[in-house]
């Protein structure tokens, strides 16, 4: 029962049917299950038959239909949810006008609603006993007719694929000849039906070797489109050790093979082999221009995730190249995208944001989905975050996560923690945390996991909530995601020992990064954190450190100015030799860049400054400004530690009552949970919200759950209902 019920999708009416049903057929008496081990049985994989007396029972209220109209809707419910008149009048071979007649009584007796614009059967229960009024034998005849009629037709590739897979037969010649031609199309609007479809057609017996060869290729690129780089890898390896497959195989063929096999195993994370087999195809002779292109851009991409820049400025200026002579999108896309992540993490915003920009016009002018490693939108995110514009980043990641989630999603993990960040530097704490959850759930190709985890951690130690050790968090291994945030934990560690009142041991916690502080490329992930690095190293009077951070910050904003990054320069410089000027100003310039967070950090510093110079009352004004803004984020120990340094100068500010948000409760929901119950409440759906208010569906279901906690609730309706007494 609980399987035949796991198809309701939350629809009442389904369980009422089945349970009415049941208590009918006698299966149910006084409200439990009678034991019956028979009841149910599974057809095969997702089906379950009903009960023959629970059918009987459901035929049994449609008898009021004329026989006709019972006839026509079983070789409809057969066909699938939907019922379309022109194709199912086709089909059948019927009258269009005696098709329509049917149509009509079934949607007045109910049988028949309106999705949209499309008519569907109530639920599954009914079409699934009405389809099961036909003999199997005349569904796969059915099916395979509604094919072949829709290929005449010219329907959409997605439809004709479905009827032939539900048919479980065979594929004729002229079925293979079509998926041959449609193979593109299917793949691109349907990957997981196109390798159902695939997979059966290269095990048919009558299959000649040409047509094998593409199938497989297909085959392929289907597997990568669906999310299955593992098996993509496993059939390429087979297919190019096959003897039979590769003796019939024309070079081109060959290199569209290792072109997947490539990203196959880029797509696992596994960049060192997948660069392996670019390094192969190169070498041999007979390659167009135009592969040659697509090849170094690929190894471009490839060889910056294994931090050879030398030879990304070398393959992805060739790729460029070609990609520009010959109009190839790919080579082109695969060359910038790779180039425009050097300059970015070199800190050169400018040339990698006109790149960013370019391969976001160029992706929606072209309205291509290619396959490739292109990630049109998240360079320029990163770039708009640099930027502090915050809220066209917003817009950019959640593109990107939407195309993600429509493809391979092997950069889910990073475009999440992208997202994060920007909202930890907007001042967007809890919605960092969603951010970094709906990361954590997803795949972790390239190790961004445990940068989460991390993560979650620093928000933590800020707000005087975390408990375990710095060393009980993962420790950075050498994949990407890993690799680029590994600050994240030494961060963690110096900001706890720093609490414990260890300020040395915090310096010390973070040594590493004050040793890479000379390489330009490591500035961009780790400059958020130079002012806890500058203020570290003045607590305990190392200010050599803190003139070293200063210059980092300052070689850093020398390569592109941006309001965030004049801040962070003047503050650490303004740290390092004691000027309460340039530490204003920094307060003024995170206030321009949109870094509340920052700014309160800013506020902090100067408060001590002036205090040294005796101007108390002037301290005393930019404290309450710190703790003004952290009182935002519920950042509990900064709070504290705020109030401790100003302490010795004779700086006491009372308590003035609760500072952090309720745990529970309306008073508990964050702003953006508070947007978000306000359009549950006007009926919206997961994903109307997360148009709305430019989230993925996703993280809109974070929110949810956290919503529903907060306020000790079981569902949308009660949150809609209790929406209704609260003034949001």
């Amino acid at each position: 029962m609980s399987a035949a019920v796991s198809g309701a999708a939350g629809n009442p009416l389904y369980v009422i049917e089945l349970v009415a049903g049941l208590i009918q057929a006698g299966l149910i008496e006084l409200g439990e299950i009678r034991p019956d081990p028979a009841a149910f049985e599974e057809e095969g994989p997702g089906e379950i038959r009903l009960p023959e007396s629970l059918t009987d029972v459901i035929v049994r209220r449609l008898d009021y239909l004329p026989a006709q109209s019972r006839q026509v809707l079983s070789m409809a419910a057969a066909l699938g949810p939907g019922v379309e008149a022109i194709e199912l009048s086709s089909v059948l071979g019927a009258a269009l006008i005696d098709v329509w007649n049917v149509i009509s009584v079934a949607v007045e007796a109910g049988i028949l609603v309106r999705a949209g614009s499309d008519l569907v059967f109530r639920h599954d229960l009914i079409r699934q006993v009405l389809a099961d009024q036909l003999p199997p034998s005349t569904r796969v005849t059915l099916q395979l007719r509604a094919a072949r009629v829709l290929m005449s037709m010219e329907a959409p590739v997605e439809r004709i694929a479905t009827y032939m897979l539900a048919s479980d037969a065979q594929l004729d010649s002229a079925s293979l000849d079509w998926l041959i031609e449609v193979a593109e199309r299917l793949t691109v609007r349907a990957p997981e039906l196109a390798v159902g479809l695939l997979d059966r057609a290269i095990e048919s017996p009558t299959l000649d070797t040409a047509r094998c060869d593409v199938l497989r290729l297909w085959y392929v690129r289907a597997l990568l489109w669906s999310g299955n780089p593992g098996k993509a890898e496993a059939v390429a390896w087979r297919t190019l050790s096959d003897d039979t497959a590769s003796a019939g195989q024309e070079p081109a063929a060959s290199n569209q093979l290792h072109w997947l096999l490539a990203h196959a195993c880029f797509a696992q994370g596994n960049v060192g082999a997948a660069v392996a087999v670019a390094e192969s195809v190169l070498a041999r002779p007979g390659l167009t221009p135009l592969q040659q292109g697509q090849y170094h851009g690929f190894r471009a991409l490839s060889y910056l995730l294994l931090r050879r820049r030398d030879i990304v400025e070398e393959a992805s200026a060739l790729a460029i190249s070609t990609g520009e002579a010959c109009a190839d999108p790919i080579a082109w896309g695969l060359g910038a995208f790779a180039l425009g992540l050097l300059r970015y993490h070199q800190g050169f915003l400018g040339e990698a944001q006109e790149l960013g920009d370019r391969l976001v016009r160029s992706y929606e002018r072209s309205g291509r989905r290619r396959l490739s490693n292109i990630d049109p939108y998240s360079l320029s995110g990163r770039c708009l975050t640099e930027l502090d514009q915050h809220a066209a980043a917003e817009r950019t990641f959640t593109l990107a996560i939407r195309l993600s989630e429509s493809t391979s999603g092997m950069y889910l993990g990073s475009i999440r923690l992208d997202l994060a960040r920007m909202h930890y530097l907007e001042g967007r704490w809890d919605d960092a945390l969603a951010d970094v959850r709906v990361c954590q759930d997803g795949p972790d190709i390239f190790g961004y996991a445990a940068a989460a985890e991390c993560f979650v951690a620093l928000v933590a130690v800020r707000r005087g909530t975390f408990t375990g050790a710095p060393a009980s968090l993962p420790s950075p291994d050498d994949r990407l995601g890993s690799r680029n945030s590994r600050h994240l934990r030494p961060w963690v560690h110096a900001l706890v020992c720093e609490a414990q009142g260890r300020p040395d041991e915090a310096l010390e916690a973070v040594s590493d990064i004050c040793d890479e502080l000379v390489e330009p490329a490591a500035s961009v992930a780790v400059y958020p954190l130079y002012p806890d690095l500058a203020r570290l190293a003045v607590v305990i009077n190392r200010l050599d450190i803190a003139s070293k951070v200063a210059t980092a910050a300052e070689l850093l904003e020398a390569r592109y100015s941006t309001h965030s990054r004049h801040a962070t320069a003047v503050l650490c410089r303004g740290l390092a030799v004691g000027s309460i000027e340039l530490v204003a100003e920094s307060v003024d310039s995170f206030r321009c860049a949109g870094r509340p967070w920052y700014e309160g950090q800013a506020n902090e510093n100067l408060a001590v400054l002036l205090a040294s110079d005796g101007r108390l009352d002037e301290a005393r004004s930019a404290l309450e400004r710190a703790i003004e803004l952290y009182t935002r984020f519920e950042a509990e120990w900064d709070i504290a530690r705020a109030e401790a340094r100003l302490r010795d100068f004779g700086i006491r500010r009372g308590r003035r009552g609760s500072r952090n948000r309720p745990k529970t409760g309306w008073d508990a929901l964050t702003p953006t949970e508070r947007k978000v119950v306000t359009l549950i409440a006007q009926g919206r759906s997961n994903s109307d919200i997360a148009t709305r208010m430019f989230l993925s569906p996703r993280t809109v279901q974070s929110h949810v759950s956290s919503i529903l906690t907060k306020l000790n609730l079981q569902s949308r309706v009660q949150v809609a209902i209790s929406a209704a007494g609260q003034s949001l």
